[in-house]
């Protein structure tokens, strides 16, 4: 018996998290609107309040979510989870550290207007992380605006202004 989590409930998600519990296995699931998993809870499955607590421990992710912006959180948990198994980090402090915040409050506070660190120090440690056999797609196509930035001693926040995302 696999534990499988479901991220999105909606029209897809639903009904094959129903089928995975009615094989046999354990099921977790995670919606943006946690309404839509309390069926799929009264159905056995397990209720999760985060993604990431709903890949705790799972074997197997199914990500099966609308949101453009929200495929893209899913895939970077996912990726910043296997990095973590890479550098040694045991998966239940990456998701401590994620789950309290600590890397959206990093990342807000090197991408704020007026922040010090510049595009070419963020493109350095990205290249680290990727010499890792880790495959890193969310993070690889980060490094790749951050290589077209026009100034690498820019401040990191030029990447998120829309004019510089408009452009790449």
């Amino acid at each position: 018996m696999k534990i499988i989590a479901v991220l999105g409930t909606g029209h897809m998600g639903t009904p094959i998290a129903r089928r995975l519990l009615a094989g046999g296995n354990r099921g977790r699931v995670w919606n943006r609107s946690p309404e839509r998993s309390e069926p799929l809870g009264a159905a056995g499955a397990m209720v999760a309040a985060s993604p990431s607590a709903a890949v705790d421990g799972a074997d197997v992710a199914v990500k099966l979510v609308a949101n453009t912006g929200l495929v893209t959180a899913v895939a970077a948990l996912h990726e910043a989870l296997a990095v973590a198994a890479a550098l040694g980090v045991d998966r239940q402090t990456a998701l401590d550290v994620l789950g309290r915040g600590a890397l959206g409050g990093a990342v807000g506070r090197v991408t704020a207007p007026g922040a010090s660190f510049a595009v070419a120090l963020a493109a350095k440690d990205a290249r680290l992380a990727l010499r890792r056999p880790v495959p890193a797609p969310v993070l690889e196509a980060a490094l790749d605006l951050m290589r077209a930035a026009p100034d690498q001693d820019a401040d990191l926040s030029c990447l998120v202004s829309v004019d510089f995302l408009k452009g790449c």
